[in-house]
């Protein structure tokens, strides 16, 4: 596991620790975001807010050339790789099924507790990361 990936994912478990039951509003209109009006928005975006790898700017960023979104409101792993972030395969497929859940309406600890089902994700939920 990467640094930051432990970090990403121990984040993204105790928001949900917090609020288990937060379903994100605007996830049923196809309008998450990582950021909106200035704050963090989605449970991806809060945990990269929170480590400091977007802030307020992310909202306004123009589409990359490459798949023409605008990287505040792409997949979580398209973000990742345009943030850099040196995540390892089963890091980015954990995050991004959580955040891939959230945006179908599903609460974050229930996001959570579906990304922990994946084989691949068996290493992730070692001491020390709430699992």
């Amino acid at each position: 596991m990467s640094v930051i990936g432990k970090k990403l994912i121990a984040s993204v478990r105790k928001l949900a620790e917090r609020d288990p039951g937060y379903v994100d509003p605007n996830a049923d209109n196809g309008g998450c975001m990582y950021v909106r009006g200035g704050d963090p928005d989605c449970i991806i975006g809060r945990a990269l807010w929170e480590h400091g790898l977007i802030n307020e700017s992310f909202e306004a960023l123009p589409a990359p050339i490459e798949d023409g979104n605008r990287p505040n409101n792409d997949l979580a792993h398209v973000v990742f790789q345009y943030l850099g972030l040196d995540l390892d395969e089963d890091e980015i497929n954990w995050l991004a099924t959580v955040q891939l859940k959230q945006d179908g309406q599903m609460p974050w600890a229930d996001a959570v507790a579906y990304a922990d089902l994946r084989p691949s994700a068996r290493h992730l939920t070692v001491v020390g990361l709430g699992g």
